[in-house]
């Protein structure tokens, strides 16, 4: 189980900055190659092409990702739009995903955070692997299971901006609560 580091609130855009941070400055990825700069037409919010030596032989040598913070008032519906998001993303590039090079998945803070809304109301929440695998288990797991076989989302990458690791899970895996395939570290 990783650990969880309870900090200050952390915006979706700063959490995809510090991905990037971290996987390039580790070298986990060909920075030329990859897209940090949110969702548009043509790429989704995060693309990245594998330094395919630093990550476990199974996987492609592209991710594309969506990425979904529980760090918000809107933390419930980031649950649901991440299948919509998804969906939208397999349209968007089902013919790298043909080839077999390129799949999808989901990028989640692991960190939890602390914060004050703008009423002046404290707000909290924990760890963002358990709150979206939480959330994912209110959908019975055949059916997560096969909305990841039709859009080919694979991975859910967890990252903790705090601790500075990020841990790749099976799609499936991650709903069943399995441990996550391999941890990246700061190396």
């Amino acid at each position: 189980m990783s650990e969880i580091f309870q900090g200050t609130k952390i915006s979706e855009k700063l959490f995809v900055k510090e991905v990037q941070r971290f996987l390039s400055a580790y070298g986990y990825i060909r920075c030329a190659e990859c897209h940090f700069d949110g969702d548009n037409d043509e790429k989704p919010d995060v693309e990245l092409v594998l330094e395919a030596a630093r990550w476990p032989a199974e996987m492609p040598g592209a991710l594309s990702l969506e990425a979904k913070s529980h760090h918000s008032k809107d933390a419930p519906n980031t649950i649901n739009k991440a299948f919509g998001q998804l969906l939208k993303e397999a349209n968007k590039s089902s013919a790298k995903q043909q080839q077999g090079k390129r799949c999808l998945g989901l990028l989640i803070p692991i960190d939890g955070a602390n914060w004050v809304d703008s009423n002046g109301r404290p707000n909290s929440c924990g760890s963002g692997i358990e709150y979206y695998r939480n959330g994912f288990r209110r959908i019975d797991a055949t059916v997560f299971a096969g909305f990841g076989r039709l859009v080919n989302a694979r991975y859910v990458l967890a990252f903790s901006v705090h601790q500075q690791y990020l841990e790749v899970f099976d799609w499936d895996a991650f709903h069943a609560g399995r441990p996550p395939l391999t941890r990246l570290v700061a190396q």
